[in-house]
């Protein structure tokens, strides 16, 4: 649903969109008032379609309000949700935990929240059109096909990954024979604190000397942390801290780098762009969870550790996407001569 949401965020809707995703993101909150199923299921439904409506129409907003700072914004905004992934769970389960009224306080405050952006004024709205065209919804891909596929494709893969790792994390550091700190929470808590504080600085980094390095450095340094941390036979819990948190601040940055590249590839349709690369690439990435569980049945002993190997493959393809990718002059040469036969096309009609 994010490349819909997308299409009608880049065509007048943003605002209205942005309220929507923050109250149906909001059921959440009700959760500890469903006690059946069913009842859970359509609350799952509502928040995930909350998510998906909210990240595309957010990210549009903040990376159109400087296109020179664009990558520091976007990334900002990625910082602020990895500390709210980050400490989710500590929080959420205290507020939970024999409170669960508490939570419908929060929705009230969510509530506030929309009706303040509702009254907000936007800097820039696009031109409302009520009907879908798909030549339209399509045009983003036109002249950028070879670009967003490569970006497509890394986000998928580098975020399969991440999402597979995260699955497992509990059980790899089982397997490493860890604090329970850690297997509870812990290590996964140092995982997005390095997330959270490399996410400001890489987008400095993008803004000066563009996403392609930065997406390139982050990638080869996330390759080699990861099979550290998978081979390096390690007894000190804290070491182990470190390295997730290390971890963390190289292969987080991936996500956001890739959707501020996008964004500075298709600068016409940001919300679009950005549905593309986070909600139509997540769906298909969730897949190598799946992949994940499926090949730590297949092994005797140390099953996390040896799926996890397997998937490290997955950083690899990443780093050679990045590669490929065409470097600016380049891209502009391709879409301009994607104008011009269009433009050529025009004429002879």
């Amino acid at each position: 649903m994010q490349l819909l949401f997308g299409y009608f965020c880049d065509r007048g809707k943003r605002k209205h969109i942005i309220v929507l995703g923050l109250l149906l993101s909001s059921a959440i909150f009700l959760i500890g008032f469903a006690h059946t199923a069913s009842a859970w299921f359509f609350l799952i439904l509502c928040v995930m379609l909350g998510s998906g409506a909210f990240h595309p129409a957010a990210v549009g907003f903040i990376g159109g309000i400087s296109e020179k700072n664009r990558g520091k914004i976007i990334l900002g905004f990625a910082f602020a949700g990895a500390l709210g992934q980050g400490s989710s769970q500590i929080c959420y389960a205290s507020l939970l935990h024999g409170h669960a009224e508490r939570m419908a306080v929060f929705s009230l405050i969510t509530v506030a929240a929309c009706f303040g952006i509702y009254r907000f004024r936007f800097t820039k709205v696009a031109p409302s059109r009520e009907r879908l065209k798909l030549q339209e919804f399509l045009q983003p891909f036109k002249t950028k096909r070879r670009p967003l596929g490569l970006l497509y494709f890394s986000q998928v893969f580098s975020q399969g990954l991440l999402l597979a790792f995260i699955f497992l994390l509990p059980d790899l550091l089982r397997e490493k024979s860890c604090n329970s700190w850690l297997c509870h929470g812990g290590g996964f808590l140092c995982f997005f604190i390095g997330a959270s504080m490399a996410l400001i600085p890489a987008g400095m980094i993008i803004d000066r000397f563009g996403p392609r390095l930065m997406m390139i450095t982050v990638s080869g340094f996330s390759f080699s942390l990861f099979y550290l941390l998978l081979f390096l036979p390690m007894s000190s819990s804290w070491l182990i801290a470190v390295l997730l948190a290390l971890f963390g601040a190289c292969s987080w940055p991936i996500n956001p780098t890739i959707v501020t590249w996008g964004n500075k590839l298709v600068p016409e349709s940001p919300s679009f762009v950005s549905g593309l690369l986070m909600g139509m690439a997540w769906c298909i990435s969730h897949l190598i969870v799946i992949v994940a569980g499926i090949l730590s049945t297949a092994f005797s002993s140390s099953t996390c550790h040896l799926s996890l190997q397997i998937l490290g493959v997955l950083m690899v393809m990443t780093f050679f996407f990045a590669i490929a990718m065409p470097g600016q002059k380049e891209a502009v040469a391709f879409s301009s001569e994607g104008e011009a036969g269009t433009i050529s096309e025009v004429a002879n009609k």
